[in-house]
């Protein structure tokens, strides 16, 4: 397992998204017309100086953002959760200009708990994946960025449809919401609001046990040989990396997973990415996983 402390000051730089606006025969761009065609479109705007697409689709809100010259493969990555964090810091501007589109999709409704991953939505996301191959003429392949519970969602997807994703980018994952500090309690991510979407957890409920968890998610990732990139924060008291994203390295690099993995020193949950001058090495992490391996 290769491992480096990465150390850097706690710096949060503001999202680049300008309100442009459009309506009808006002949408544009090349992705931006043929989504029109088949589903409502919110609005257009700019996002990191890229035309973004704002979409409903199944009763989820969809963005994409093109680039200006997207790559003659389809490549593209998609932002499980949190899409407008840290922008300047996982890459955004970067992959965009490498000609990668940039995608998210989550549902609209704001009553909806961060923590639905059921199956339900697992096959939303599926359905979503293949409009944009099928509709839009995306690469069959996706990279996924998990930052936080995007992490959660990444390895749920990933470990479900591991013929759909090519690398998986994971910055301080949640991946066994047991292990928050609130499933206890009564808040947000109670066990008792969790439940309303994974009706198997009980009072007794451990998630290390249980093969659904995204900890636990690691062995149909490996067998396909999607590379897998982790960074974390040293001092992250908010999701523990020793019960999340270490568990999950162990038990992927054991079975044979692709694996790089960076504990960053003094950092906790946040920030998240890396620092603003380094993104190109989230670009080269995403080629590797278009580039066709060699037969030895």
């Amino acid at each position: 397992m290769k491992s480096k402390i990465h150390l850097a000051a706690l710096v949060i730089i503001p999202v680049l998204v300008a309100s442009c606006g459009a309506s009808g025969g006002d949408v544009i761009g090349v992705d931006g017309p043929r989504i029109a065609a088949r589903y409502k479109v919110e609005k257009q705007d700019k996002m990191q100086g890229f035309t973004r697409t704002v979409f409903e689709m199944d009763g989820c809100v969809a963005w994409v953002v093109e680039p200006d010259k997207p790559a003659s493969d389809g490549r593209w990555v998609w932002c499980m959760e949190w899409p407008t964090a840290f922008q300047d810091r996982t890459g955004v501007k970067a992959l965009l200009s490498a000609g990668y589109r940039w995608v998210t999709f989550n549902p609209a409704s704001k009553t909806v708990y961060a923590g639905n991953q059921n199956d339900e939505m697992i096959a939303k996301r599926r359905a979503f994946q293949k409009f944009l191959v099928e509709g839009l003429g995306f690469a069959p392949k996706c990279g996924l960025i998990g930052m936080s519970w995007g992490g959660y969602y990444s390895v749920r997807y990933a470990s479900t449809h591991p013929d759909c994703v090519c690398a998986i980018y994971l910055d301080a994952p949640l991946l066994d919401f047991s292990t928050l500090k609130g499933f206890n309690a009564t808040g947000n991510y109670s066990r008792q609001k969790l439940a309303k979407y994974y009706p198997f957890i009980t009072d007794s409920y451990v998630g290390a046990d249980d093969p659904f968890q995204s900890v636990n998610r690691f062995e149909p990732i490996a067998k396909a040989g999607i590379p897998v990139l982790i960074l974390y924060g040293g001092v992250d008291e908010v999701v523990p990396p020793e019960k999340n994203c270490m568990r999950f390295a162990a038990a992927f690099e054991k079975a044979g997973g692709d694996l790089m993995i960076e504990r960053r020193g003094k950092y906790g949950h946040h920030p998240h990415g890396v620092e603003p001058n380094e993104v190109q090495r989230l670009v080269n992490f995403f080629d590797r996983g278009y580039t066709p391996v060699k037969a030895k």
